[in-house]
């Protein structure tokens, strides 16, 4: 099964680039909007990693990050920026509030996809997730993603 992956931008450009670069790796869902983005999630799309631009039409990105950052659902994704804004303190400020990393536009292809690869790679550590807590026992239960790791990595390869 393919990694799905969210990507935000408000040029057609980008989508499309990305687009043609990504679709035969990965099922891409791709929003012009955050609300557009936010739509999709809040219907159940599960995605693996979060591509999003900084300067959208509705929102800015990085409050988009902070709340994906913030809420319990989705805090797990790894998100990446990729952002026309090249000063160290927007790359600084996004990396603090919860980015995985940050490219600068223009960039090149193989940039990206090194990104969202490692960015996979980084599930392969265990993720503790707190059980619902009926009893007043504090319960985890561990959600090992090193099999859906290692699946990615065989289909990138081909």
């Amino acid at each position: 099964m393919k990694k799905r992956l969210l990507v935000i931008d408000d040029s057609e450009m980008i989508l499309g680039l990305i687009n043609y670069c990504l679709h035969t790796k990965f099922e891409l869902f791709l929003c012009n909007r955050i609300s557009n983005a936010q739509t999709l999630l809040q219907k159940g799309l599960l995605v693996d990693v979060i591509i999003t631009d900084l300067n959208l039409p509705d929102e800015n990105g990085k409050d988009f990050i902070r709340k994906i950052k913030s809420s319990p659902i989705y805090c797990h994704i790894p998100t990446i920026v990729i952002s026309g804004e090249k000063n160290l303190q927007s790359q600084s400020e996004c990396l603090n509030i919860g980015a995985n990393d940050y490219i600068s536009k223009p960039f090149k292809p193989n940039e990206l996809l090194l990104s969202i690869i490692k960015q996979l790679g980084n599930l392969e550590k265990e993720v503790y997730v707190p059980s619902l807590n009926f009893e007043g026992n504090d319960i985890t239960k561990t959600i090992d993603f090193r099999n859906t790791v290692a699946t990615f990595r065989n289909i990138s390869h081909k």
